[in-house]
C-alpha cells in the first residue's frame, strides 16, 4: 500500500511539471510576454516625450514675454479668447505710502508684438482668476464674507470690464466658481535669467 501511495504522488507531481513546462511553452509561443514588455515600453515612451513637449512649449511661450516678467512676482498662461494665441497674466504686489497695490496685467502676442491688454487690481490672496467657456475672465474676490465678481473681455486689443456684482456670502455658502482656474507660478531667477542664456 505504501509503494503504490509513493508512486501515485510521484506520477502527480510529474504530470503538474509537465503542465507548467507546457503552459509556459504555450505562454511564450503566442507573445503573452512579450506582448506586456512593449505596452510598458510605450507607456514609458509616452510618459518621457508628453513632459518634454509641453516644457519645450512653456519654454518658447516664456520666450515671447521674457522682458514683461521682470520684476514680476508670478505669472499665469492662458488663452482667454481662445484665438490660438497663449496669453500672459503677470501679478506684482508693491507697498506705496503703507498702502499694498497689487495688480494683475494681461498680454497677449498679437501682430509680433507683445502688447498690453489692461490689468485687474486686487490682491493674489484674496483673487482667484477663471477661464470661462464664453471667452471671457472671471475675477472672483472674496474677503471677510463679501463677494465681488468682475467679469472682463478682450475687445479690439483691450481688455474691458464687461458686468460686476456683488453679494455678501453667508456661512456655510461657497465662493463663486468659474469654468476653468488659472494657476500662477512664481517667477523665479531660474525663468527670468537661467532659462534665456
Amino acid at each position: 500500500m505504501r509503494k503504490n501511495g509513493k508512486g501515485s504522488v510521484v506520477v502527480i507531481l510529474l504530470i503538474l511539471v509537465i503542465m507548467v513546462i507546457a503552459g509556459g511553452f504555450y505562454a511564450y509561443k503566442n507573445d503573452f510576454f512579450r506582448s506586456k514588455e512593449v505596452v510598458v515600453d510605450e507607456k514609458i515612451e509616452e510618459i518621457e516625450e508628453t513632459p518634454q513637449e509641453e516644457e519645450n512649449t512653456i519654454a518658447s511661450v516664456l520666450e515671447l514675454y521674457k522682458e514683461k516678467l521682470d520684476g514680476q512676482d508670478s505669472y499665469a498662461l492662458t488663452d482667454i479668447n481662445n484665438d490660438g494665441m497663449v496669453d500672459l497674466i503677470t501679478y506684482k504686489e508693491e507697498t506705496a505710502s503703507d498702502k499694498v497695490v497689487a495688480n494683475y496685467t494681461l498680454y497677449s502676442y498679437l501682430e509680433n508684438e507683445v502688447v498690453e491688454l489692461g490689468k485687474i487690481p486686487g490682491k493674489k490672496d484674496q483673487n482667484l482668476l477663471y477661464k470661462m467657456k464664453d471667452n471671457t475672465l472671471l475675477a472672483v474676490y472674496g474677503y471677510m464674507n463679501h463677494e465681488k465678481d468682475t467679469v472682463y473681455v478682450v475687445n479690439d486689443k483691450k481688455l474691458e470690464e464687461k458686468s460686476t456684482n456683488q453679494k455678501d456670502i453667508s456661512q456655510g455658502e461657497n465662493y463663486t466658481r468659474g469654468d476653468e482656474y488659472i494657476p500662477f507660478d512664481f517667477v523665479t531667477d531660474t525663468i527670468q535669467f537661467e532659462m534665456y542664456e
